[in-house]
């Protein structure tokens, strides 16, 4: 619980640094830009800190296995895309408060349902930001896929919350780390 404390105080006080705005002029091209920026603040700081989360699970993976296959380039634009399926304004961060307050205490059946039945009329609607939640790997997959961006970085955007076996792909298992660290 002390986590989500942290997450949502660092919601609250997310900020983009020039740093950060070079990490990302370095990684993504106009387009994936033009897709990060559509976030909320929040969530791109999110983003971001999954990307340097990857980055030191990839130095621990070098250092302890040797492992030389992972795509850096691949994990960082994934990284700082994979939320993209959750536009600005969709899930405010008192959405979220309710999201993990529910999904502690509610039956998955019911979180399905109430997620399932949005009226798509209300954009800001509590049922809309369930349903963003629960489906925003697949929509910021379709949104990739509009854009013609690269389709394993598709694939990676639209499974980063499917389950995952040792025969996934190594960028999945650790974008998939880096995320629930954060």
């Amino acid at each position: 619980m002390s986590k989500r404390i942290t997450q949502f105080f660092s919601a609250l006080k997310a900020k983009i640094s020039y740093e950060d705005l070079t990490f990302i002029d370095k990684y993504l091209n106009s387009t994936e830009k033009s897709l990060f920026f559509e976030m909320d603040l929040p969530t791109q700081k999110h983003c971001l800190n999954v990307t340097k989360t990857s980055l030191l699970l990839i130095r621990k993976l070098h250092n302890n296995s040797g492992y030389a296959n992972i795509d850096t380039n691949l994990l960082i634009k994934t990284g700082l895309l994979h939320d993209i399926g959750k536009p600005a304004g969709g899930l405010r961060t008192w959405h979220r408060v309710v999201i993990v307050v529910a999904n502690s205490l509610l039956p998955a059946s019911l979180l399905n349902d109430f997620s399932r039945d949005y009226n798509k009329t209300s954009k800001l609607g509590l049922k809309y930001a369930f349903f963003l939640q629960k489906n925003h790997p697949a929509l910021g997959g379709a949104l990739a896929k509009r854009f013609n961006l690269n389709p394993e970085l598709i694939y990676l955007i639209k499974e980063h919350h499917s389950n995952i076996s040792e025969k996934s792909p190594m960028e999945l298992q650790i974008l998939q780390k880096a995320d629930n660290l954060n």
